[in-house]
């Protein structure tokens, strides 16, 4: 709570040295400078001093009510208004802001249009991935052991899980084939697909699409051990 209180505090500080820019600084800045200094200070503490970033809905309609506040409080008596209005009028017609009136004429329009350009851009969008049913799985393999001299072809159809068949032959080993299926299961498999094999691991809200819920009966069930 302390370090989150402590951050709290720093990402405040800009916002609250612009509303001291706006009250105390207006007597040497002028009520033009002020007001101004005060909407870019505010801007951009929310949109680079505020973690995890706002979103740009939110960032628009917090823009809107600040420039809001800032129209008010200027217009709010007949001294702020001719302030700000000597001090725009300074801005337009001065020698001395010729050079930041040329940058603003160059950058104002630049940005407006390059945001205009950024509009019209077609999006690309991915396309859809959709999950069909396991494919069907090849009614014959071909295989060849260590210490088999041909490969050999299996029919898949027909034959039966060499590791299923210890079951009642010798439980003893059975046990010890799950116990290495669960080593490798949890080594490869847990982080996707979960313990339940539901297809709900820790990893598995990250991809898409989603993987395989072993429980369906359209998956497993489905094919040869």
């Amino acid at each position: 709570m302390h370090g989150s209180g402590m951050s709290l505090l720093l990402w405040s500080l800009p916002f609250i040295a612009s509303y001291v820019l706006l009250f105390v600084g207006r007597r040497r800045l002028g009520g033009f400078w002020s007001v101004v200094l005060f909407v870019v200070a505010a801007l951009v503490h929310l949109k680079v001093a505020i973690h995890p970033p706002i979103p740009a809905s939110a960032f628009r309609l917090y823009s809107v009510t600040i420039i809001l506040a800032a129209t008010l409080y200027v217009t709010s008596n007949t001294g702020q208004l001719a302030a700000f209005r000597a001090g725009l009028t300074e801005l337009v017609t001065s020698s001395r802001f010729r050079v930041l009136r040329l940058t603003l004429l160059v950058l104002v329009p630049g940005a407006l249009g390059l945001q205009g350009w950024a509009a019209m851009q077609v999006e690309v969008a991915p396309p859809a991935v959709f999950r069909a049913v396991h494919p069907a799985p090849p009614t014959q393999i071909r295989f060849q052991g260590p210490d088999d001299k041909e490969e050999q072809t299996i029919d898949l159809t027909k034959v039966r899980s060499p590791v299923r068949e210890l079951e009642h032959s010798d439980p003893k080993a059975f046990e010890a084939a799950v116990a290495a299926g669960k080593t490798v299961y949890y080594q490869n498999c847990w982080y996707c697909h979960g313990d339940d094999l539901a297809g709900n691991g820790p990893y598995s809200a990250a991809l898409n699409p989603r993987p395989a819920n072993f429980q369906d009966a359209g998956t497993i069930a489905m094919l040869q051990e």
